[in-house]
């Protein structure tokens, strides 16, 4: 994985409702334009959310974006940011956590996800080595946020997995539910509800 500028220049676009990944490059132009994390999740939104989209609907599209610090060794770099029309309020909304899962998804291979459509099933996300999975998470239904991190990381034999999850608010779609990055938050707009609805 090579990154030039801040950027690794690729996404990861998910299509839960089709079951489909791909992934592409970044637009050119972009990183100086929008500079990755909530710049790249508004502009995605705008271009592929429809106006009158429930933020809890298969309509819309949340957007897991690093910046082009992430994962420096600097203070402050470990920002990753959720970005959606948020439930709580109806309107574009995004908030960051800060820790490792940002550097964490950067060093797999891509700047950003893009999670469009609505599985019908609860899935999550495998990033590693340049590819994205759809995964079962159906055993993990039901736990708290912090707990599905440890289940996940005792399933795949890697203590050192870093895992961004949801918990009981945002399966039942509270719409100020967080996502939760090992003990840090993403704890604005409701990003956790739009997780869960995926």
């Amino acid at each position: 994985m090579s990154v030039r500028g801040g950027y690794v220049g690729k996404i990861g676009w998910v299509d839960l409702s089709k079951g489909e990944v791909a992934v592409k490059e970044v637009e050119p132009g972009w990183a100086l334009k929008y500079v990755g994390g909530r710049g790249w999740g508004a502009r995605i939104i705008w271009e592929h959310v429809p106006p009158e989209a429930d933020p809890l609907g298969p309509d819309n599209v949340l957007v897991v974006a690093t910046g082009p610090l992430t994962g420096l060794l600097v203070v402050g770099a470990g920002k990753v940011s959720f970005s959606a029309i948020s439930p709580a309020t109806g309107y574009y909304g995004d908030s960051n956590a800060g820790g490792f899962f940002g550097p964490e998804l950067k060093h797999a291979g891509f700047d950003a996800l893009v999670i469009m459509g609505q599985s019908k099933e609860p899935v999550y996300l495998w990033v590693e080595d340049g590819r994205v999975e759809i995964r079962d998470a159906g055993e993990y239904w039901g736990m708290g946020g912090l707990d599905v991190q440890e289940a996940i990381r005792r399933d795949v034999g890697d203590s050192s997995v870093k895992v961004a999850s949801i918990g009981p608010a945002g399966e039942n779609k509270v719409p100020i539910a967080c996502v939760n990055c090992d003990w840090r938050n993403a704890g604005r707009t409701g990003m956790g509800a739009v997780m869960g609805s995926k």
